[in-house]
């Protein structure tokens, strides 16, 4: 979510998260966010009397509740109040005509938000809104009007390797990633292995559906948060697509030149890069142009140019290994098991919103439960989560097509609200804040309805019964048989 900020605006957000985990709190909140811009801001070093930072420290240990420390691998969530700073922020930032959010307007939003305990300290110190202002202008304008350049992924020097796959942290920063529940202990040891000397990639094996790539994209969002451990905290996931790199197969010549560009683009990133490769099993294959791909990484990891991530299930991980004994000495495993029901309840409940928003629906808490219980009775030849996620997508495409057509002002007046929800998300990186004009589209959204008499019906809803009935569709067996079965104690 923080593609839109500066190199130390970005460094300010990690460093609250260290502060928040030093202190022992439960989210990052307004004073460990101060105490990062007290490290990464010019601004606020220029304002503030020489080590300040050890009093606003003394202030905040006596007045936070004592805890125990956490680990900095735990994922801590922005308070509340930190996610309206961040929000002010970029409100701050397009109001002077920036592109980018930096530390100054992070300081700024600290002075919007009164009611916090890093308000106060500012407070005590002499900060006020429009003199801070005046003076970050005044900054903005020696550095020739432009704030520091926002941090990104693909630089130029690395255009050749990114334009092989799919940024996955760049992906993750612009689109709000859901967190990963779950799989806390694979993502831990995942880090971990990438945080190693020695053998610094990682094969992640288990069945398919059971959340490999979600794993992935969830320390995509990790890395884009910056709540990773600081080794960690710069670099990119490029999910790279040996489809586009062997294409060059049909032409010798471009395959050449691709593979040359990419070989070139290694050795130099400025941006530390992992390659996520899916199915570990096409770095063990015999077809000359995917060979020629795996030894030009197997070279880059050897050399430790390159990390790389890969997938297999375990029977094709003991076939890759067997014919490609590389793939043992550069990777090591971690494991990822088939959730239980219980656990895959809890990813489908963190998951749903992802679909109700797409598809424009709710489900119920019982179609959630059946989802996961008829899945893992009816279903057997797949695995949760992954069977139960696509019972309750096609569920709710059912119910999306059997929608009756709404009134062509309502269609309009939703579509005005997607345009406006989108342009929130990309500049203001405050997805559960909604503005006064989405606040005012959303009233008048439901008195449209009230008016073609369709109140109570702005939302459809995805129910038992539409589960069952997919399911049914899915596996031949009679809808009467699927709907006697309950849940335990049903």
């Amino acid at each position: 979510m923080f593609h839109k900020y500066t190199e130390k605006a970005r460094r300010a957000i990690f460093f609250a998260r260290y502060e928040a985990s030093q202190f022992g709190s439960p989210t990052i909140d307004t004073e460990h966010l101060l105490l990062g811009l007290v490290r990464e801001d010019p601004l606020t070093r220029l304002l503030f009397p020489p080590k300040a930072g050890e009093d606003i420290r003394a202030v905040i240990e006596k007045e936070s509740p004592v805890r125990e420390k956490t680990s900095t691998s735990v994922d801590l969530p922005l308070s509340d109040p930190c996610k309206r700073v961040l929000a002010y922020a970029a409100e701050e930032a397009e109001q002077m005509g920036h592109q980018h959010i930096g530390t100054e307007h992070l300081l700024l939003g600290l002075l919007h938000e009164q009611d916090t305990l890093a308000f106060r300290i500012l407070d005590q110190f002499g900060f006020k809104l429009d003199a801070v202002r005046e003076k970050a202008a005044s900054l903005s304008k020696e550095r020739s009007g432009e704030s520091e350049p926002a941090v990104t992924f693909e630089r130029p020097q690395e255009k050749s390797v990114f334009s092989f796959g799919v940024d996955l942290t760049e992906l993750a920063a612009r689109y709000d990633s859901s967190a990963l529940i779950g799989r806390d202990l694979e993502l831990e040891q995942l880090m971990r292995v990438l945080c190693c000397r020695g053998r610094r990639n990682a094969v992640l094996v288990g069945e398919p559906g059971v959340g490999k790539r979600t794993l992935v994209r969830g320390l995509a969002g990790r890395i884009a948060g910056g709540r990773v451990p600081e080794s960690l905290g710069h670099q990119a996931i490029v999910a790279l697509d040996l489809s586009v790199i062997v294409a060059g197969d049909e032409s010798r010549r471009l395959f050449e030149e691709s593979l040359a560009g990419m070989t070139a683009s290694l050795p130099d990133l400025s941006t530390p890069l992992i390659l996520f490769v899916d199915e570990l099993h096409a770095l063990a294959t015999t077809k000359p142009a995917c060979l020629r791909a795996a030894h030009v990484l197997k070279a880059a990891m050897l050399r430790g140019t390159v990390q790389c991530i890969s997938t297999a299930t375990p029977a094709d991980y003991q076939k890759a290994i067997a014919d490609e004994r590389w793939l043992e000495q550069l990777f090591q495993t971690v494991n990822v098991e088939t959730p239980d029901p219980a656990q895959a309840l809890e990813i489908l409940r963190a998951t749903k919103e992802h679909y109700e928003q797409f598809h424009e629906v709710r489900y119920t808490d019982e179609a959630l439960q059946y989802a996961i219980f008829h899945s893992h009775n009816y279903i057997l030849h797949r695995n949760l989560p992954g069977k139960a996620i696509d019972l309750i997508d096609e569920a709710a495409a059912q119910v999306k097509i059997r929608r009756q057509p709404r009134p062509q002002e309502i269609v309009e007046a939703q579509g005005r609200l997607r345009r406006v929800a989108l342009h929130r998300k990309a500049f203001m990186d405050a997805p559960r804040f909604l503005s006064s004009e989405e606040k005012q589209l959303r009233e008048e959204i439901k008195q449209l309805y009230e008016k073609h008499g369709l109140a109570g019906q702005e939302t459809d809803t995805v129910t038992r019964a539409d589960i069952e009935e997919i399911v049914s569709q899915w596996t031949g067996i009679p809808l009467a048989a699927i709907q006697a079965s309950k849940l335990p104690g049903g």
